[in-house]
């Protein structure tokens, strides 16, 4: 019977670190994608390109989340994510779509996603206390 709870212990554990791993790798992602879309939007690159690479760097990085987490309000978001490198990620990815869609012109939509960064960087902020 002892053997079987350390076994489970260390399942636990392993279970633990991996998950861990998993995120850290998904965080590290985010954070090339966002130096490589910044290069891109900061050149010649297509800002049309941008947005729809910011899109699926958000999806990557919260996997089969993402969709809930996108119709979240940013509190709910914030509490579900939990970790705040993940938040960090986000909101930079949602910074870098925001640059791409005012240079389309699109000004409206750019202000929303800047204004979702901010809130879920507050939500984040107002958590740690």
């Amino acid at each position: 019977m002892r053997y079987c709870e350390v076994c489970r212990r260390a399942l636990i554990l392993r279970m633990a670190t991996y998950e861990r791993d998993y995120i850290l790798r998904a965080i590290r992602a985010a954070a090339l994608a966002v130096a490589r879309l910044r290069e891109r939007l900061m050149g010649s690159g297509s800002a049309q390109e941008v947005v729809e690479a910011a899109q699926q760097a958000q999806g990557e990085l919260f996997g089969p989340r993402w969709p809930i987490l996108s119709a979240l309000d940013a509190a709910s978001a914030a509490q579900l994510i939990g970790d705040e490198r993940h938040l960090d990620a986000w909101t930079d990815l949602l910074k870098v779509e925001a640059d791409a869609e005012r240079r389309l012109g699109n000004e409206p939509r750019a202000t929303r996603l800047e204004q979702r960064a901010a809130e879920l960087r507050a939500a984040a902020t107002h958590r740690a206390y």
